[in-house]
């Protein structure tokens, strides 16, 4: 392994795949059925408990506007470390649909996605890139970012992160 090859994770979600470092996930889930979180958006789909922490839920595809409601049979978790208020909510949820497959990133097989192909014609602040790995389109999710809007969702600023919605 050479120091520009990155062991990345590709989990799919609802009409997207999602591009994470390894290091990033704390493991992979069967689908627990979320509590309720008061007030919160549809893209927040309740809180489970795992390993003692109260896990915040997300869909990424709700979130990013692609579905309207997601498919919860044969669902799974990806539980994600956040970076941000790791004392108050060191891990959220990300919704699944099926099992992730380990890939080796390197320059060699990552192409730029050319605009006409993106899903998301300005963006979204929760999105650090689109691309095409393996000629396989994927998105690479902001997880800092990521964990500031899950945070404000569910409990509303917690410290470190106001301001930043």
């Amino acid at each position: 392994m050479t120091e520009q090859t990155i062991s990345s994770i590709i989990i799919p979600t609802t009409n997207a795949q999602l591009l994470l470092p390894n290091t990033a996930v704390a493991t992979m889930i069967s689908f627990v059925e979320p509590g309720p979180i008061k007030d919160a958006p549809n893209w927040i789909l309740g809180s489970f408990i795992w390993q003692g922490w109260q896990v915040p839920l997300a869909s990424w595809s709700q979130l990013l506007h692609l579905v309207d409601y997601e498919q919860l049979r044969n669902a799974r978790i990806a539980v994600v470390k956040a970076l941000e208020s790791p004392k108050r909510m060191p891990y959220f949820g990300i919704l699944a649909q099926g099992f992730p497959r380990l890939a080796r990133v390197t320059p060699e097989v990552m192409e730029d996605l050319p605009a006409s192909h993106t899903r998301l014609a300005e963006g979204h602040i929760a999105v650090l890139d689109e691309l095409l790995l393996d000629g396989q389109q994927v998105m690479v999710p902001d997880l800092e970012r990521m964990a500031q809007l899950v945070a404000h969702a569910c409990y509303g600023a917690l410290p470190g992160v106001a301001g930043l919605m």
